[in-house]
Protein backbone atom coordinates (compact mmCIF):
# COMPACT_ATOMS: atom_id res chain seq x y z
CA UNK A 1 0.00 0.00 0.00
CA UNK A 2 1.28 3.44 -0.89
CA UNK A 3 0.28 4.86 2.47
CA UNK A 4 3.16 7.24 3.15
CA UNK A 5 3.37 8.49 -0.46
CA UNK A 6 -0.38 9.11 -0.57
CA UNK A 7 -0.35 11.06 2.69
CA UNK A 8 2.66 13.19 1.71
CA UNK A 9 1.09 13.99 -1.62
CA UNK A 10 -2.20 14.92 0.03
CA UNK A 11 -0.42 17.05 2.64
CA UNK A 12 1.53 18.87 -0.06
CA UNK A 13 -1.73 19.69 -1.78
CA UNK A 14 -3.18 20.96 1.50
CA UNK A 15 -0.20 23.24 2.06
CA UNK A 16 -0.53 24.63 -1.43
CA UNK A 17 -4.22 25.40 -0.94
CA UNK A 18 -3.61 26.91 2.49
CA UNK A 19 -1.04 29.28 1.01
CA UNK A 20 -3.76 30.68 -1.24
CA UNK A 21 -6.27 31.12 1.58
CA UNK A 22 -6.97 34.47 3.16
CA UNK A 23 -6.54 33.02 6.59
CA UNK A 24 -5.75 30.05 7.31
CA UNK A 25 -11.83 13.33 24.32
CA UNK A 26 -20.26 6.91 31.44
CA UNK A 27 -18.28 4.65 33.49
CA UNK A 28 -17.43 1.16 32.39
CA UNK A 29 -20.25 -1.27 31.81
CA UNK A 30 -23.00 -1.98 29.34
CA UNK A 31 -25.46 0.72 28.45
CA UNK A 32 -28.27 -0.06 26.06
CA UNK A 33 -30.17 2.61 24.16
CA UNK A 34 -33.72 2.27 22.98
CA UNK A 35 -34.09 4.90 21.17
CA UNK A 36 -10.11 2.89 5.77
CA UNK A 37 -9.59 1.37 3.12
CA UNK A 38 -11.57 -1.36 1.54
CA UNK A 39 -9.37 -4.37 1.66
CA UNK A 40 -9.82 -8.13 1.42
CA UNK A 41 -9.51 -9.90 4.76
CA UNK A 42 -6.16 -11.50 5.44
CA UNK A 43 -5.97 -15.22 4.81
CA UNK A 44 -5.05 -15.80 8.43
CA UNK A 45 -8.16 -14.10 9.83
CA UNK A 46 -9.74 -16.07 12.65
CA UNK A 47 -13.35 -17.06 12.43
CA UNK A 48 -15.67 -14.49 13.98
CA UNK A 49 -18.99 -15.63 15.35
CA UNK A 50 -21.93 -13.57 14.12
CA UNK A 51 -24.60 -12.94 16.77
CA UNK A 52 -27.74 -14.98 16.31
CA UNK A 53 -30.56 -13.43 14.32
CA UNK A 54 -32.68 -11.18 16.50
CA UNK A 55 -30.06 -10.63 19.18
CA UNK A 56 -28.81 -7.06 19.74
CA UNK A 57 -25.52 -6.20 18.08
CA UNK A 58 -23.13 -4.79 20.67
CA UNK A 59 -20.92 -1.87 19.63
CA UNK A 60 -18.14 -0.63 21.89
CA UNK A 61 -17.99 2.98 23.04
CA UNK A 62 -14.45 3.33 24.35
CA UNK A 63 -14.12 6.95 25.42
CA UNK A 64 -13.00 8.95 28.48
CA UNK A 65 -15.65 9.72 31.05
CA UNK A 66 -12.93 10.74 33.51
CA UNK A 67 -9.35 11.97 33.46
CA UNK A 68 -7.85 14.82 31.47
CA UNK A 69 -10.29 14.35 28.59
CA UNK A 70 -13.35 13.66 30.71
CA UNK A 71 -14.69 17.15 29.93
CA UNK A 72 -14.80 16.25 26.25
CA UNK A 73 -15.53 12.54 26.59
CA UNK A 74 -18.81 12.74 28.49
CA UNK A 75 -20.69 14.56 25.70
CA UNK A 76 -19.03 12.30 23.12
CA UNK A 77 -20.41 9.22 24.91
CA UNK A 78 -23.82 10.88 24.86
CA UNK A 79 -23.48 11.51 21.12
CA UNK A 80 -22.66 7.83 20.48
CA UNK A 81 -25.66 6.70 22.52
CA UNK A 82 -27.86 9.18 20.67
CA UNK A 83 -26.76 7.65 17.36
CA UNK A 84 -27.79 4.24 18.68
CA UNK A 85 -31.21 5.73 19.44
CA UNK A 86 -31.46 6.88 15.82
CA UNK A 87 -30.52 3.44 14.49
CA UNK A 88 -32.99 1.63 16.71
CA UNK A 89 -35.78 4.12 16.01
CA UNK A 90 -35.25 3.36 12.32
CA UNK A 91 -35.82 -0.35 12.98
CA UNK A 92 -32.22 -1.43 13.51
CA UNK A 93 -30.11 -3.26 10.96
CA UNK A 94 -30.04 -6.68 9.32
CA UNK A 95 -33.76 -7.21 9.38
CA UNK A 96 -34.60 -5.63 12.70
CA UNK A 97 -31.64 -6.22 14.98
CA UNK A 98 -31.11 -3.44 17.50
CA UNK A 99 -27.76 -1.92 18.42
CA UNK A 100 -26.58 -1.95 22.04
CA UNK A 101 -23.86 0.39 23.25
CA UNK A 102 -21.18 -1.03 25.53
CA UNK A 103 -19.51 1.89 27.30
CA UNK A 104 -16.02 1.59 28.78
CA UNK A 105 -14.17 4.51 30.39
CA UNK A 106 -10.57 4.93 29.20
CA UNK A 107 -9.90 7.43 32.02
CA UNK A 108 -7.58 9.24 29.55
CA UNK A 109 -4.86 6.71 30.40
CA UNK A 110 -3.25 4.31 27.98
CA UNK A 111 -3.31 1.35 30.36
CA UNK A 112 -6.97 1.94 31.16
CA UNK A 113 -7.73 2.36 27.46
CA UNK A 114 -6.13 -1.00 26.71
CA UNK A 115 -8.12 -2.62 29.50
CA UNK A 116 -11.34 -1.01 28.25
CA UNK A 117 -10.71 -2.31 24.74
CA UNK A 118 -9.94 -5.78 26.06
CA UNK A 119 -13.23 -5.83 27.94
CA UNK A 120 -15.53 -4.72 25.13
CA UNK A 121 -13.73 -6.88 22.54
CA UNK A 122 -12.89 -10.06 24.40
CA UNK A 123 -15.67 -10.12 27.02
CA UNK A 124 -18.57 -8.33 25.36
CA UNK A 125 -17.60 -9.49 21.87
CA UNK A 126 -18.10 -6.28 19.91
CA UNK A 127 -17.18 -6.37 16.19
CA UNK A 128 -16.60 -2.61 16.08
CA UNK A 129 -16.10 0.28 18.44
CA UNK A 130 -16.27 4.05 18.55
CA UNK A 131 -13.12 5.43 20.15
CA UNK A 132 -10.79 6.13 21.57
CA UNK A 133 -10.14 9.81 22.32
CA UNK A 134 -6.55 10.95 22.53
CA UNK A 135 -4.03 9.48 20.14
CA UNK A 136 -2.00 7.62 22.76
CA UNK A 137 -5.18 6.02 24.05
CA UNK A 138 -6.22 5.09 20.52
CA UNK A 139 -2.88 3.43 19.81
CA UNK A 140 -3.38 1.35 22.96
CA UNK A 141 -6.88 0.36 21.83
CA UNK A 142 -5.71 -0.32 18.28
CA UNK A 143 -3.19 -2.89 19.53
CA UNK A 144 -6.07 -4.90 20.99
CA UNK A 145 -8.44 -4.28 18.08
CA UNK A 146 -5.95 -5.35 15.40
CA UNK A 147 -5.23 -8.58 17.22
CA UNK A 148 -8.96 -9.39 17.38
CA UNK A 149 -9.75 -7.93 13.94
CA UNK A 150 -12.21 -5.42 15.31
CA UNK A 151 -12.69 -2.17 13.42
CA UNK A 152 -12.48 1.12 15.32
CA UNK A 153 -13.50 4.64 14.35
CA UNK A 154 -12.00 7.38 16.49
CA UNK A 155 -13.94 10.64 16.61
CA UNK A 156 -11.01 12.68 17.89
CA UNK A 157 -7.59 11.00 17.65
CA UNK A 158 -5.59 13.18 15.31
CA UNK A 159 -1.95 12.03 15.37
CA UNK A 160 -0.46 11.83 11.85
CA UNK A 161 1.22 8.55 12.88
CA UNK A 162 -2.01 6.60 12.38
CA UNK A 163 -1.58 7.16 8.65
CA UNK A 164 1.43 4.85 8.51
CA UNK A 165 1.10 2.65 11.59
CA UNK A 166 -2.13 0.79 10.85
CA UNK A 167 -1.09 -1.84 8.29
CA UNK A 168 -4.35 -3.78 8.56
CA UNK A 169 -6.55 -0.72 8.10
CA UNK A 170 -8.56 -1.39 11.25
CA UNK A 171 -8.40 2.28 12.24
CA UNK A 172 -10.62 5.00 10.77
CA UNK A 173 -11.34 8.46 12.10
CA UNK A 174 -14.00 11.07 11.53
CA UNK A 175 -11.74 13.85 12.84
CA UNK A 176 -8.97 15.15 10.58
CA UNK A 177 -5.29 14.39 11.10
CA UNK A 178 -3.02 16.92 12.77
CA UNK A 179 -1.02 16.88 9.57
CA UNK A 180 -3.74 19.31 8.55
CA UNK A 181 -4.39 21.18 11.82
CA UNK A 182 -0.71 21.72 12.56
CA UNK A 183 -0.40 23.33 9.15
CA UNK A 184 -3.51 25.45 9.73
CA UNK A 185 -2.09 26.70 13.04
CA UNK A 186 1.24 27.55 11.41
CA UNK A 187 -0.36 29.42 8.53
CA UNK A 188 -2.63 31.35 10.88
CA UNK A 189 0.33 32.33 13.08
CA UNK A 190 2.27 33.60 10.09
CA UNK A 191 -0.72 35.48 8.76
CA UNK A 192 -1.04 37.24 12.12
CA UNK A 193 2.51 38.48 11.66
CA UNK A 194 4.36 36.24 14.11
CA UNK A 195 7.88 35.25 13.15
CA UNK A 196 9.09 33.64 16.40
CA UNK A 197 7.11 30.80 17.96
CA UNK A 198 7.41 28.37 20.85
CA UNK A 199 5.59 25.06 21.19
CA UNK A 200 4.47 23.55 24.49
CA UNK A 201 2.90 20.16 23.88
CA UNK A 202 1.83 16.96 25.63
CA UNK A 203 4.54 14.34 25.52
CA UNK A 204 2.38 11.80 23.72
CA UNK A 205 1.40 10.88 20.16
CA UNK A 206 -1.10 13.73 19.92
CA UNK A 207 1.19 16.47 21.20
CA UNK A 208 4.26 15.33 19.33
CA UNK A 209 2.43 14.87 16.04
CA UNK A 210 0.73 18.25 16.21
CA UNK A 211 3.79 20.29 17.16
CA UNK A 212 6.06 18.50 14.66
CA UNK A 213 3.79 19.50 11.78
CA UNK A 214 3.49 23.04 13.12
CA UNK A 215 7.27 23.40 13.33
CA UNK A 216 7.81 21.98 9.84
CA UNK A 217 5.31 24.31 8.18
CA UNK A 218 6.15 27.39 10.28
CA UNK A 219 9.86 27.12 9.55
CA UNK A 220 9.33 26.29 5.88
CA UNK A 221 7.49 29.60 5.51
CA UNK A 222 10.26 31.64 7.12
CA UNK A 223 9.29 31.48 10.80
CA UNK A 224 11.64 30.56 13.64
CA UNK A 225 10.76 28.15 16.45
CA UNK A 226 12.74 29.37 19.46
CA UNK A 227 11.54 26.74 21.99
CA UNK A 228 10.19 23.22 21.57
CA UNK A 229 8.97 21.91 24.95
CA UNK A 230 7.12 18.71 25.86
CA UNK A 231 5.29 18.15 29.15
CA UNK A 232 4.24 15.05 31.08
CA UNK A 233 0.54 14.14 30.58
CA UNK A 234 0.51 12.82 34.16
CA UNK A 235 2.17 15.93 35.59
CA UNK A 236 0.59 18.26 38.11
CA UNK A 237 3.00 21.22 38.14
CA UNK A 238 4.51 22.78 35.04
CA UNK A 239 6.52 25.76 36.22
CA UNK A 240 9.77 24.79 34.48
CA UNK A 241 8.05 24.05 31.16
CA UNK A 242 6.16 27.36 31.23
CA UNK A 243 9.33 29.23 32.19
CA UNK A 244 11.10 27.87 29.12
CA UNK A 245 8.53 29.21 26.66
CA UNK A 246 7.93 32.48 28.53
CA UNK A 247 11.65 33.29 28.50
CA UNK A 248 12.26 32.05 24.94
CA UNK A 249 11.60 35.31 23.17
CA UNK A 250 8.65 33.81 21.32
CA UNK A 251 5.94 36.14 20.10
CA UNK A 252 3.39 33.32 19.98
CA UNK A 253 3.15 30.13 22.05
CA UNK A 254 1.33 27.08 20.65
CA UNK A 255 -0.15 25.04 23.50
CA UNK A 256 -1.18 21.51 22.53
CA UNK A 257 -2.97 19.90 25.43
CA UNK A 258 -6.07 18.67 27.22
CA UNK A 259 -8.28 20.63 29.65
CA UNK A 260 -7.06 19.38 33.03
CA UNK A 261 -3.32 19.73 32.52
CA UNK A 262 -3.71 22.53 29.98
CA UNK A 263 -5.65 24.70 32.42
CA UNK A 264 -2.89 24.24 35.01
CA UNK A 265 -0.34 25.40 32.43
CA UNK A 266 -2.45 28.42 31.50
CA UNK A 267 -2.77 29.39 35.16
CA UNK A 268 1.01 29.23 35.50
CA UNK A 269 1.50 31.25 32.34
CA UNK A 270 -0.86 33.95 33.63
CA UNK A 271 0.94 34.06 36.97
CA UNK A 272 4.20 34.72 35.11
CA UNK A 273 2.67 37.54 33.07
CA UNK A 274 2.94 35.62 29.83
CA UNK A 275 -0.31 36.96 28.38
CA UNK A 276 1.01 40.53 28.62
CA UNK A 277 3.92 39.88 26.27
CA UNK A 278 2.95 36.81 24.24
CA UNK A 279 -0.02 35.51 22.28
CA UNK A 280 -1.06 31.97 23.20
CA UNK A 281 -2.85 29.81 20.63
CA UNK A 282 -4.57 26.63 21.83
CA UNK A 283 -5.21 23.30 20.15
CA UNK A 284 -8.65 21.74 19.75
CA UNK A 285 -8.02 19.44 22.71
CA UNK A 286 -8.46 22.47 24.96
CA UNK A 287 -11.72 23.61 23.45
CA UNK A 288 -14.28 22.86 26.11
CA UNK A 289 -16.88 25.21 27.64
CA UNK A 290 -15.35 24.56 31.07
CA UNK A 291 -11.87 25.83 30.16
CA UNK A 292 -12.37 29.54 31.04
CA UNK A 293 -13.68 28.61 34.50
CA UNK A 294 -10.94 26.03 35.01
CA UNK A 295 -8.33 28.75 34.49
CA UNK A 296 -10.35 31.28 36.48
CA UNK A 297 -10.62 35.04 36.87
CA UNK A 298 -8.25 37.80 37.90
CA UNK A 299 -8.55 40.00 40.98
CA UNK A 300 -11.02 42.25 39.17
CA UNK A 301 -13.32 39.37 38.26
CA UNK A 302 -12.31 39.21 34.61
CA UNK A 303 -11.72 35.90 32.88
CA UNK A 304 -7.99 35.30 32.56
CA UNK A 305 -8.44 33.69 29.14
CA UNK A 306 -10.52 36.50 27.61
CA UNK A 307 -9.13 37.08 24.12
CA UNK A 308 -7.12 33.85 23.96
CA UNK A 309 -7.62 32.00 20.68
CA UNK A 310 -7.28 28.51 19.27
CA UNK A 311 -8.15 26.33 16.29
CA UNK A 312 -10.42 23.32 15.99
CA UNK A 313 -12.19 21.33 13.29
CA UNK A 314 -15.75 22.46 12.78
CA UNK A 315 -18.86 20.51 11.98
CA UNK A 316 -20.19 21.66 8.62
CA UNK A 317 -22.22 18.63 7.51
CA UNK A 318 -25.81 18.78 6.23
CA UNK A 319 -26.96 16.53 9.10
CA UNK A 320 -25.66 18.81 11.84
CA UNK A 321 -28.90 20.71 12.51
CA UNK A 322 -30.84 17.48 12.98
CA UNK A 323 -28.09 16.07 15.22
CA UNK A 324 -27.97 19.21 17.36
CA UNK A 325 -31.76 19.26 17.75
CA UNK A 326 -31.84 15.60 18.79
CA UNK A 327 -28.92 16.09 21.18
CA UNK A 328 -30.51 19.04 22.95
CA UNK A 329 -33.89 17.32 23.13
CA UNK A 330 -32.35 14.27 24.82
CA UNK A 331 -29.74 15.87 27.08
CA UNK A 332 -31.14 19.35 27.74
CA UNK A 333 -28.28 21.35 26.24
CA UNK A 334 -26.80 21.72 22.75
CA UNK A 335 -23.64 19.89 21.70
CA UNK A 336 -20.67 22.14 22.44
CA UNK A 337 -17.67 19.83 22.24
CA UNK A 338 -15.45 19.89 19.15
CA UNK A 339 -15.97 16.17 18.50
CA UNK A 340 -19.59 15.46 19.46
CA UNK A 341 -20.80 15.41 15.85
CA UNK A 342 -17.80 13.31 14.81
CA UNK A 343 -18.77 10.73 17.45
CA UNK A 344 -22.37 10.65 16.24
CA UNK A 345 -21.23 10.09 12.66
CA UNK A 346 -18.81 7.34 13.68
CA UNK A 347 -21.60 5.26 15.22
CA UNK A 348 -23.97 5.82 12.30
CA UNK A 349 -21.27 4.79 9.82
CA UNK A 350 -20.79 1.53 11.70
CA UNK A 351 -24.53 0.84 11.45
CA UNK A 352 -24.55 1.58 7.72
CA UNK A 353 -21.50 -0.61 7.15
CA UNK A 354 -23.17 -3.52 8.98
CA UNK A 355 -26.22 -3.19 6.75
CA UNK A 356 -24.06 -2.91 3.63
CA UNK A 357 -21.95 -5.92 4.59
CA UNK A 358 -24.94 -8.04 5.55
CA UNK A 359 -23.20 -9.21 8.69
CA UNK A 360 -21.78 -7.82 11.93
CA UNK A 361 -18.17 -8.96 11.90
CA UNK A 362 -15.06 -6.82 12.12
CA UNK A 363 -13.59 -7.63 8.69
CA UNK A 364 -16.96 -7.20 6.97
CA UNK A 365 -17.61 -3.84 8.63
CA UNK A 366 -14.12 -2.63 7.80
CA UNK A 367 -14.47 -3.53 4.16
CA UNK A 368 -17.88 -1.86 3.84
CA UNK A 369 -17.04 1.45 5.53
CA UNK A 370 -15.47 3.08 2.49
CA UNK A 371 -18.46 2.28 0.28
CA UNK A 372 -20.98 3.94 2.62
CA UNK A 373 -18.89 6.98 3.55
CA UNK A 374 -17.32 8.08 0.30
CA UNK A 375 -18.13 8.68 -3.38
CA UNK A 376 -19.39 7.35 -5.68
CA UNK A 377 -22.94 6.85 -4.55
CA UNK A 378 -26.10 8.79 -3.87
CA UNK A 379 -25.52 11.50 -1.28
CA UNK A 380 -27.60 10.98 1.86
CA UNK A 381 -27.64 12.75 5.20
CA UNK A 382 -30.17 10.73 7.20
CA UNK A 383 -29.76 7.22 8.50
CA UNK A 384 -33.25 6.11 7.49
CA UNK A 385 -32.69 7.09 3.86
CA UNK A 386 -29.23 5.51 3.88
CA UNK A 387 -30.55 2.18 5.11
CA UNK A 388 -33.40 2.24 2.62
CA UNK A 389 -31.02 2.79 -0.30
CA UNK A 390 -28.58 0.14 0.92
CA UNK A 391 -31.41 -2.40 1.16
CA UNK A 392 -32.43 -1.48 -2.38
CA UNK A 393 -28.94 -2.36 -3.56
CA UNK A 394 -27.82 1.20 -4.21
CA UNK A 395 -24.48 2.77 -3.36
CA UNK A 396 -24.54 5.67 -0.92
CA UNK A 397 -22.25 8.54 0.02
CA UNK A 398 -23.14 9.57 3.58
CA UNK A 399 -22.64 13.23 4.41
CA UNK A 400 -23.03 13.54 8.13
CA UNK A 401 -23.22 15.97 10.99
CA UNK A 402 -19.48 16.58 11.17
CA UNK A 403 -18.88 16.92 7.43
CA UNK A 404 -18.72 14.81 4.31
CA UNK A 405 -16.74 12.03 6.13
CA UNK A 406 -15.12 10.98 2.86
CA UNK A 407 -12.47 8.46 3.94
CA UNK A 408 -9.31 8.35 1.88
CA UNK A 409 -7.38 5.13 1.32
CA UNK A 410 -5.94 5.24 4.84
CA UNK A 411 -9.19 6.04 6.64
CA UNK A 412 -8.57 9.78 7.04
CA UNK A 413 -10.94 12.67 6.36
CA UNK A 414 -10.55 16.34 5.48
CA UNK A 415 -12.26 19.13 7.41
CA UNK A 416 -12.74 22.85 7.71
CA UNK A 417 -11.29 24.61 10.75
CA UNK A 418 -12.47 27.39 13.00
CA UNK A 419 -10.43 30.01 14.77
CA UNK A 420 -12.13 30.35 18.16
CA UNK A 421 -11.79 32.88 20.94
CA UNK A 422 -12.69 33.15 24.62
CA UNK A 423 -15.01 36.11 25.13
CA UNK A 424 -15.05 38.53 28.06
CA UNK A 425 -17.96 36.63 29.62
CA UNK A 426 -16.18 33.28 29.41
CA UNK A 427 -17.86 31.89 26.31
CA UNK A 428 -16.07 30.20 23.41
CA UNK A 429 -17.09 31.48 20.00
CA UNK A 430 -15.88 30.95 16.45
CA UNK A 431 -14.50 34.10 14.89
CA UNK A 432 -13.17 32.83 11.56
CA UNK A 433 -13.30 29.76 9.34
CA UNK A 434 -10.42 28.24 7.45
CA UNK A 435 -11.26 26.07 4.45
CA UNK A 436 -8.30 23.93 3.43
Amino acid sequence: MKRRFARLAALAAVFAMLALAACGGGGGGTQGSTGGASQQPAESEPETETPAAGEPIKIGIVLPATGDLGFLGGPMINAALLAIDVVNEAGGVLGGRMLEGVVADTRTEETAAREAADKVINVDGVPALVGAAGSGNSFAVLAVAEQAQVVMISPSSTSPAFTTEDPGNWFFRTAPSDSLQGAVMAKYSLQEGFTKAATLALNNAYGQGFKDVFIEVFESQGGEVVADVLYDPQGTTFSSEVEQVVNSGAEVVILVGYPETGSAILKEAYARGAFDSQVWLLSEGLRTPELPDLVGKDASGNYVLAGVRGTSPISTGPAYADFAQRFEAKYGSPPEGPFDAHTYDAMLLIAMAIEKAGQATGPAIRDALMSVASPPGQKVSTLAEALELIRAGQDIDYEGASGNVNFDEVGDVMAAYAVWEVTADGQIVDIAEIEP
